[in-house]
C-alpha cells in the first residue's frame, strides 16, 4: 500500500533534485551529472531552470530508467532499453520505499535501444575492467554489446569510451593529395592508388605493427594484426562490409605498450573507437581512417553468398566453396569499373575439380553491390554516422580520389588514385616520408566526388522492406531497386 501510494504521489511530479558530478565520464567536453533525490516538490522544476528542466514520471515497472539527454532534460518512465545516444543511468526499486532516496541504486552501464546509436565499434567491450561485455548478433546480422549485470560492477568504463556518446569534435585536413604507388603491380591490387601499401611499408619498415581488414575462412571480414609485408596482403582491397574487431584495441594498446609503432586502419567509427579506448595518444601511433559510404550488414552478405553456392549447387556442382572474393578487381575493367568477383572450387557435374568464377562487372551488374550503394542494409548508424567530418581523429583519411579524371585528366590513368587526407603533424611527417607519385589537391577537390567525408547517407524508405522480406537476397534487392 505504502508503494503504491508513493507511487501515485510521484507521478507527473517533479523531485527536487541534487547535482553531482561524474569526474570519469564526459561528453563532448562536458561533464554528465548523476541525479540523487530526496523528497519532492512542485516547484523544483522551476528552482534548477537555472541547470536544467526535469520532470519525472514514475511507472507501475520495478525496473526505472533515468536519461539524461543531449537537450539536458531530465525524464525518467518505464524504458525496457535506454537509448545510448543519451546519457545512461538507472535506478533498481528495492523494498517498501521508505523514501526516494534509499529506495534506487544508480545503474551506469551502456544499452542499446535505438541501432542507430550503436555503431558496433567494440570500444565498450574492450576497455570492460571485468570482461562482461560482449557483441551479439542482431537480427538484422550487426553487433551489438549485452553487458551481464551480473559481472558489472558498473565503472561506466563502457559509456566514457563510447565514440557515440563523447565525440571528437569536426576538424577540415591540413593537405589533401592525390597519390599514386610507384609500383604498378602494388598499385594493380590495390581498390585505388595504393596509399594503404606505402604506409603498411613504412611502419612494417620500422619494425611496427599493422592492423587492417581481411577475409577470414568464411569470406567475412574481421580486423587482424601484421607484422611483415605478406601478412598484410590479405589486408589490401575494399571490403565492402563491417569487419569485427575481435581482440584487435587490446592488442593495439599491448603493442604501444611494448614501444612498437603501430599503424591502425579502418572505418571512421572503428578509429573513433580506438582513440577513446587509449585515452592518450602516442607518438609511435598511427590512425588511418578510411573513406567510408557505410558499413552494410555481415549478415546479408553471408546470406548472399550462401544464395551464391546454392545457384551453383542448383547447376549440378559439387563440393562447392568460395576461395576469395574481389569487391573491385581492375582486371579487364579499370579502376572505375567496380568489377565483382567471386573465385569459387567446385566439382562440375561431370565429376571434375574445377575453379568457377563469378564475374559482374559494373556497379549496376552485381545485386550485393547494388544494394549497398542504395544503402539499403548499411549499419542504421551509418545514417547518422558519429565521425564524419574527421571527427575520428585520424592522422590519415585515404579512399578512392573520385573525379581526379575530371580535375588532372593526365594523372589518372585509370589505374587507381588514392585521396590523401593529411589530419595531424603525425601524418604529415610520415606521410611526407613517403616514396610515391604525389599531386597536391584541395579538400574540395576531394570532397566534391566524396560527400560521405561530410554527409551520412539517407536512410533509405524500402530498408525495412528489406529486413522483413522472406524472400532471397537477390529477388529483393531486385524488387526493391
Amino acid at each position: 500500500a505504502r508503494a503504491s501510494a508513493l507511487r501515485m504521489n510521484l507521478i507527473s511530479s517533479s523531485l527536487h533534485i541534487k547535482q553531482k558530478c561524474l569526474n570519469t565520464i564526459s561528453t563532448q567536453g562536458n561533464p554528465l551529472s548523476a541525479i540523487s533525490g530526496n523528497g519532492h516538490s512542485a516547484g523544483a522544476a522551476q528552482h534548477l531552470s537555472s541547470i536544467r528542466t526535469v520532470t519525472v514520471g514514475i511507472g507501475i515497472s520495478p525496473i526505472q530508467s533515468l536519461i539524461i539527454r543531449e537537450s539536458r532534460t531530465v525524464t525518467a518512465g518505464r524504458e525496457s532499453h535506454p537509448a545510448l545516444r543519451d546519457i545512461h543511468f538507472g535506478w533498481q526499486m528495492y523494498g517498501n520505499f521508505p523514501n526516494f532516496a534509499t529506495v534506487m541504486k544508480e545503474i551506469r552501464h551502456i544499452v542499446i535501444s535505438d541501432p542507430h546509436d550503436c555503431c558496433g565499434c567494440t570500444a565498450c567491450a574492450s576497455a570492460c575492467p571485468r570482461g562482461c561485455i560482449s557483441m551479439k548478433d542482431h537480427q538484422e546480422g550487426f553487433l551489438y554489446p549485452e553487458v551481464n549485470t551480473e559481472l558489472c560492477i558498473e565503472c561506466g568504463l563502457c559509456v566514457k569510451v563510447c565514440p557515440v556518446q563523447a565525440r571528437y569534435p569536426a576538424r577540415r585536413p591540413l593537405a589533401v593529395y592525390a597519390v599514386k604507388h610507384p609500383d604498378g603491380q602494388v598499385r594493380e591490387g590495390s581498390a585505388s592508388g595504393g596509399a594503404f601499401p606505402l604506409l603498411a611499408a613504412a611502419v612494417l619498415k620500422d619494425g611496427g605493427l599493422v592492423f587492417g581488414s581481411r577475409f577470414d575462412s568464411a569470406m567475412e571480414a574481421v580486423h587482424d594484426c601484421a607484422s611483415a609485408p605478406e601478412e598484410v596482403h590479405p589486408f589490401i582491397g575494399s571490403k565492402y562490409l563491417q569487419s569485427r574487431m575481435e581482440d584487435c584495441y587490446g592488442k593495439v594498446r599491448k603493442a604501444l605498450k611494448e614501444g612498437r609503432k603501430v599503424l591502425f586502419t579502418g572505418t571512421p567509427c572503428q578509429v573513433a573507437g580506438l582513440n577513446h579506448y587509449l585515452g592518450s595518444i602516442p607518438d609511435h601511433l598511427l590512425t588511418a581512417e578510411l573513406i567510408c559510404h557505410g558499413a552494410p550488414s555481415p549478415g546479408v552478405w553471408r546470406q548472399y553468398l550462401r544464395e551464391e553456392i546454392q545457384r551453383l549447387e542448383d547447376r549440378g556442382y559439387r563440393n562447392v566453396r568460395i576461395d576469395n572474393v574481389r569487391f573491385r578487381d581492375k582486371d579487364g575493367s579499370g579502376w572505375k569499373g567496380y568489377h565483382f568477383r567471386i573465385f569459387f572450387s567446385a566439382v562440375d557435374p561431370d565429376g571434375k575439380p574445377c575453379r568457377p568464377v563469378l564475374s559482374e562487372p559494373g556497379k549496376a551488374a552485381n545485386l550485393f553491390i547494388r544494394g549497398f550503394l542504395a544503402d539499403l542494409y548499411s549499419r542504421p548508424s551509418c545514417y547518422r554516422c558519429p565521425a564524419r567530418e574527421l571527427r575520428s581523429g585520424s592522422d590519415l583519411t585515404i579512399g578512392d580520389f573520385w573525379g581526379i579524371g575530371d580535375l588532372r585528366p593526365d594523372f589518372d590513368d585509370d589505374r587507381g588514385v588514392s585521396a590523401v587526407l593529411v589530419n595531424t603533424e603525425k601524418g604529415r611527417k610520415i606521410f611526407n616520408g613517403l616514396d610515391c607519385i604525389r599531386m597536391e589537391m584541395s579538400y574540395e577537390d576531394v570532397l566534391r566526388r566524396n560527400r560521405c567525408l561530410e554527409q551520412s547517407v539517407a536512410e533509405p524508405a524500402g530498408r525495412a522492406a528489406f529486413f522483413a522480406s522472406t524472400d532471397s537476397i537477390h529477388d529483393t534487392i531486385r524488387r526493391l531497386i
